[in-house]
């Protein structure tokens, strides 16, 4: 295949432009639009993101971290279906005059062990050994975090919401989806605040919520990007004015470990900028995919090398 070139995918379809309610994850990643994971490949560039597009779950499976918050959002979010399909698969196992049931797949067991099962249950939620333990113990800290709580329970608002919208690049229209874990469309941030806001909300698990480590997750994961992208989605859809503020989207962390201690974290004003920023970046560089099958890499041309300053700079001294 010439360097640049990457086969296109079929012609782009998905369901008309709308706010689309109890939609299965399922049916949310069967429609063929644009969403914020596949915009972070095209950031990077055009032939990342045809690589992954092209590429099917056994290419690039699902980490146990993944799985996890799967869970964890379908126990937080969606309580009644994680009632209904969560599913720790067992084998007894004799222990002196005893049978015990053990878990069959452990805490971090990977996508290879995990996915027969899955396969076996395809109407359950698969749970590892003591997830159900320990996303229980992370429920209560999130109900017990004063903020927390009231983003996602004392305020109205609806979980698990669709977006479609498009986006138009040269003349083509770019089908778009989202699909936010809690959209808020009257609330009052803080007592210092008269007016009430709209805004949405954002459940992540994360291994610490030390505000300088997590910031370092902000970049590390695409989270400012996430953000952005759904901003965008709801301002297509006049769910959120144009005019962001300070608390238009608001991270709520719990780490994965016990305590599960809880943060909430707004995004600055710069943050989602900057995300909004490399979201213009991933939209053309996907849309040339699209639209023309062409992927170039992240340089074609030549990058003269040198050394860091700091290094010289020792060279130097060292005279």
């Amino acid at each position: 295949m010439e360097q640049g070139i990457a086969n296109r995918r079929s012609p782009l379809e998905a369901p008309p432009p709308g706010i689309y309610r109890d939609i299965s994850p399922e049916e949310y990643h069967s429609f063929d639009a644009l969403n914020a994971t596949t915009i972070g490949h095209f950031v990077r560039s055009g032939m990342h993101g045809a690589y992954y597009l092209n590429q099917t779950q056994d290419d690039d499976p699902p980490t146990p971290s993944m799985l996890y918050g799967t869970a964890m959002h379908t126990a937080y979010l969606e309580p009644e279906k994680y009632r209904q399909t969560a599913y720790t698969p067992t084998v007894e196992v004799k222990v002196g005059d005893d049978v015990i049931h053990k878990p069959i797949l452990a805490d971090q067991c990977q996508w290879k062990t995990h996915k027969p099962i899955a396969d076996e249950h395809p109407d359950k939620l698969i749970l590892h050994a003591e997830w159900a333990e320990r996303i229980e113990a992370m429920r209560k800290q999130l109900d017990a975090h004063p903020r927390a709580n009231m983003l996602f329970n004392e305020v109205e608002g609806t979980n698990e919401l669709t977006l479609v919208w498009h986006l138009k690049v040269k003349g083509q229209k770019i089908p778009c989806k989202c699909r936010v874990d809690r959209f808020l469309p009257s609330f009052v941030p803080t007592a210092d605040h008269d007016t009430p806001v709209s805004g949405i909300a954002d459940l992540k698990t994360s291994s610490s919520i030390d505000p300088h480590k997590f910031e370092r997750s902000i970049w590390d994961y695409g989270y400012h990007r996430q953000a952005a992208w759904y901003l965008l989605g709801a301002i297509a859809h006049n769910l959120i004015p144009e005019q962001l503020h300070d608390f238009s989207y608001q991270i709520v962390a719990v780490e994965k470990t016990a305590p599960y201690p809880v943060t909430v974290f707004p995004l600055t004003a710069g943050t989602i900028q900057q995300g909004i920023n490399e979201c213009r970046v991933g939209l053309l560089a996907y849309a040339k995919y699209r639209m023309h099958g062409i992927a170039p890499g992240p340089c074609d041309s030549y990058i003269p090398a040198t050394l860091p300053a700091y290094l010289i700079e020792d060279e130097r001294n060292a005279i």
